[in-house]
């Protein structure tokens, strides 16, 4: 019970809290050269978080990439509060960071459904591989029982036409 809650929970939420702890890090190193906050890196973070941990660890990375956007990066600074002027850039953050979550957690289960579906594939065309074998096979011994009937049914009338006076080779 412990080890599915480590590997459905506590896992995909570790990864995203790592990926937008190494983004926030990253952005806080990178602040002074560039005039307005360079977020990309919480973006990447949001979708390798939703790849790698499905949608809940999207969306837990969106919390923690917007928590720390807006004390970090959105004024007034080292404070949970939005201004009026920084509310539809923050707003925009949001809406982008979720579009993000949603597109890589939606590829992630558009390639597995896709990899289910050749793996399924592939074990149909083994079966029907398998029966096609069979059949063959009993095409083979049905037409290797038809040419010995056939070869007996010969051999019969040439005894039939040996015992009867005619020669078998007479027309």
């Amino acid at each position: 019970m412990l080890a599915k809650f480590a590997t459905t929970v506590l896992r995909p939420s570790g990864i995203a809290l790592v990926l937008v702890a190494a983004a926030l890090a990253a952005t806080l190193l990178l602040r002074g050269l560039f005039p307005y906050p360079f977020l990309f890196l919480f973006f990447a973070a949001v979708m390798v978080s939703a790849w790698l941990g499905g949608t809940s660890a999207g969306l837990f990375a969106v919390f923690l990439a917007t928590a720390a956007v807006d004390y970090f990066f959105v004024p007034p600074f080292d404070s949970f509060a939005i201004n009026a002027t920084d509310a539809t850039y923050f707003g925009a953050f949001i809406g982008c960071s979720l579009v993000a979550s949603w597109v890589s957690s939606s590829k992630k289960k558009s390639e597995e459904a896709l990899r289910e579906s050749g793996v399924q594939l592939e074990f149909r065309v083994a079966q029907r591989t398998a029966e096609l074998h069979r059949s063959n096979a009993e095409l083979r011994e049905s037409m290797q029982a038809h040419d010995k009937a056939q070869e007996a049914l010969m051999k019969h009338n040439r005894s039939w036409l040996t015992f009867r006076g005619f020669s078998p080779w007479e027309n």
